[in-house]
């Protein structure tokens, strides 16, 4: 399996900043410029100390103060007969704040973290608070139950590690906790944690199914980092649906970094250095008086401080050429851009020119940002922050047949309901498929012809045919989600799309045509979204079509896969760039299945092949070594209606 990309604490430097100075607790609002990136944090009202969790619900309670108010829980220790003062609630709009003694009272030793709530009833009742409930015998997935009165109740309910119940003995090391309604992946209602590992020392994001028997798996291994708090959103604040925040401290400047985690692929972006120390984090929909689409955290206050942003970096080609970076720094005073020492890339920057810096990759690998703003002391102090951000150059557009909208370096599949016209995309985790994207609605006319990286972006863009009209166009993909349409020039509806690849080694992908009438078979080679050239290829019989493409002898130039429609023969043109230099057969297999497609499913960098039963419906890999079927996967059914369209 290919490495899961995660960029920070890349490079080790020397620390920038001298000694922490006197702070104060404080809650503070997080806003995110959308079009930039540019976080914007803003000190609000004072709140309580050594906060573990922290917060908000629309819905009232029944706990006291209404609705829009935030809760917070201590990480001290709780003494035996509880503690009054570690659960409070605070009033939205000024932060007024009143202990809950009933609550506080239901604790029980040893600690608390990570609030958070669930509105629908995943077990145990609807609209209710969870928290972590850290005990000597491990760590526990526990309810606050919300009533009037002295009615509430707090209830250990299972290991945070698995299956069980209070009494079971269970892991420890659990510190973060978020709620997600949506399937991010994983299933409908599940929780979502931060732990670290007792072996390796690393941050781990998991899963947690909510049942008594529901199980917690770890889906990432995030690396070293100090993160300390988790909150969804799917809200888009200008990272996407759906996505994950942190908080963590960085050990480079002893400030806390503000960053997205893609709940799919496990990466992550840090977007803000905040230049103090936070511990929580909740995000607000709506307006409580500071704004709607905020993230709310508490912590200590640097007197003098200053947050430095700058928006995230996705990876991307080295021939998609430059590209801009708008650092900011709360202050408003000048930031320098400078590519790490240690950075295994390469990249020059130039500028600013009003504030912009432009940045053009040179030499392909990981190209660690630091964006640098020196403080002052007069005429108004402001400590001097960092942040810094990576992201991959790479050499060229994805490989023929890796079809990977969501940028974790795994295949995923189109399908096309031929009934319908829903279209949808699995993002697969290797061979086994973990979400279901649906696609925007597009006429019936319109089929799914092929996919490849068009604009060199490293993001996958979907090629239309018209079946009627023949004409033929390209959505340009920012992951998942169609950014852009590009018309193709017009060609006779006899032709059709047949697959995409890169054959003259330019980086950048070519269309393969073929036509249904004569037989012809030829390429455009393209530059960009633009046909630049055509080349033929030579004849083969019309008994044979086109079924993709891929490269399967590891020499970096892509095949052509074949497809005899009445023997059932399959080979593959083993291709000298545009030129096929051999001829490879490929077993026998019933004419009941059809060639769907290619890419590499397993992560050993050898080109796989989709199968497809046209009449049973099931689907299949060939699991390549090289030109030669070494393992054969099922993969889940489908109705009949549905075609694998890549």
């Amino acid at each position: 399996m290919r490495p899961r990309i995660s960029i920070f604490l890349v490079v080790a430097v020397c620390a920038l900043l001298g000694g922490i100075q006197a702070r104060a607790d404080n809650l503070a609002s997080i806003g995110i410029t959308p079009e930039t990136g540019v976080v914007t944090l803003v000190p609000r009202w004072g709140v309580g100390t050594n906060l573990a969790g922290f917060h908000f619900m629309a819905q009232d309670l029944s706990l006291g103060g209404g609705a829009n108010q935030f809760y917070s829980i201590k990480g001290t220790s709780i003494p035996a007969g509880g503690d009054v003062a570690a659960f409070t609630r605070y009033i939205a709009a000024s932060g007024a704040a009143t202990n809950h003694v009933d609550i506080g009272s239901k604790l029980s030793p040893n600690s608390y973290s990570a609030l958070t709530s669930a509105d629908p009833d995943v077990g145990y009742g609807p609209v209710n608070l969870y928290f972590i409930h850290h005990k000597a015998t491990g760590d526990y997935f526990t309810v606050i139950v919300p009533s009037s009165g002295t009615a509430s109740a707090v209830t250990d309910l299972k290991p945070m590690a698995g299956p069980g119940g209070p009494a079971t003995l269970g892991a420890s090391g659990y510190f973060g906790l978020t709620y997600a309604a949506a399937n991010l992946g994983y299933g409908l209602n599940l929780f979502y944690y931060l732990r670290t590992d007792a072996v390796t020392g690393h941050a781990k994001f998991g899963s947690l199914d909510p049942a008594l028997a529901g199980f917690s798996a770890d889906k990432f291994d995030l690396g070293t980092g100090g993160y300390n708090a988790l909150a969804f959103t799917g809200s888009n604040v200008g990272f996407g649906t759906d996505r994950m925040y942190y908080l963590r401290l960085d050990p480079v400047t002893g400030f806390t970094i503000f960053g997205t985690l893609h709940p799919l692929t496990g990466r992550t972006a840090d977007i803000a250095n905040l230049g103090s120390v936070y511990s929580t984090l909740t995000f607000v929909p709506g307006d409580v008086g500071f704004g709607s689409g905020r993230f709310y955290t508490t912590g200590t206050v640097n007197p003098t401080w200053q947050s430095v942003s700058f928006a995230a970096i996705a990876d991307r080609s080295i021939s998609a050429g430059s590209f801009t970076v708008a650092p900011t720094a709360s202050s408003g005073l000048p930031i320098t851009l400078t590519v790490v020492a240690g950075s295994t890339g390469s990249a020059t920057i130039s500028g600013p020119v009003a504030g912009v810096f432009t940045v053009t990759p040179t030499v392909p690998g990981l190209i660690v940002l630091q964006a640098t703003q020196a403080g002052q002391l007069v005429p108004v102090a402001y400590e001097s922050n960092m942040l810094r951000q990576g992201f991959m150059a790479l050499d060229g557009v994805l490989p023929a047949g890796n079809v990977d909208f969501n940028g974790d370096g795994q295949t995923d599949i189109l399908w096309e309901n031929a009934s319908s016209g829903d279209r949808g995309i699995w993002i697969m985790n290797g061979t086994v498929p973990a979400a279901w994207v649906n696609l925007p609605t597009i006429s019936l006319d319109w089929r799914i012809a092929g996919a490849g990286d068009f604009n060199g972006d490293r993001q996958t863009d979907i090629l239309w045919e018209n079946v009627g009209s023949g004409d033929h166009g390209l959505w340009i993909m920012n992951g998942s989600v169609p950014a852009a349409w590009v018309s193709l020039p017009s060609i006779s509806p006899d032709w059709r799309i047949a697959g995409a690849g890169d054959f003259n080694g330019d980086g950048q992908t070519d269309i393969i045509w073929e036509n249904a009438s004569s037989g012809d078979r030829g390429l455009w080679i393209m530059n960009g979204t633009t046909p630049v050239a055509w080349i033929n290829l030579p004849s083969i019989a019309l008994n044979w079509r086109i079924a993709g493409a891929g490269d399967f002898n590891g020499d970096g130039q892509t095949d052509i896969i074949w497809e005899n429609a009445s023997s059932g023969d399959r080979g593959l043109w083993i291709m000298n760039g545009t030129v096929p230099a051999a001829w490879v057969s490929l077993p026998s297999i019933s004419l009941n299945w059809r060639i769907a497609g290619a890419g590499d499913f397993n992560g050993d960098d050898m080109t796989d092949i989709l199968w497809e039963n046209v009449g049973s419906g099931d689907r299949g890999l060939w699991i390549m070594n090289g030109t030669v079927p070494a393992a054969w996967i099922g993969l889940p059914t489908l109705t009949v209606d549905w075609r694998i369209a890549q």
